[in-house]
């Protein structure tokens, strides 16, 4: 019984699953882009970082929401 308990504590919300997806799926992009020598793909540094920041909040607040981390 105990892995029906663990199973349970490491579920996370199918929306910061897709919301991580996303940001991944954008950063990939620029990624390529840039090692592409495309000195414009679209995104400023500064909104590059935000999605980061965004990816890592998702990540943390999950985290938090499973085992009570700050």
């Amino acid at each position: 019984m105990q892995t029906s308990q663990r199973t349970v504590q490491v579920a996370v919300p199918i929306r910061t699953l897709q919301g991580l997806a996303s940001i991944f799926e954008i950063l990939h992009s620029v990624h390529l882009g840039r090692q592409d020598g495309q000195p414009d793909s679209g995104l400023s540094d500064h909104l590059v970082e935000g999605l980061i920041v965004s990816g890592r909040a998702l990540v943390r607040s999950s985290a938090d929401a499973m085992w009570g981390t700050e």
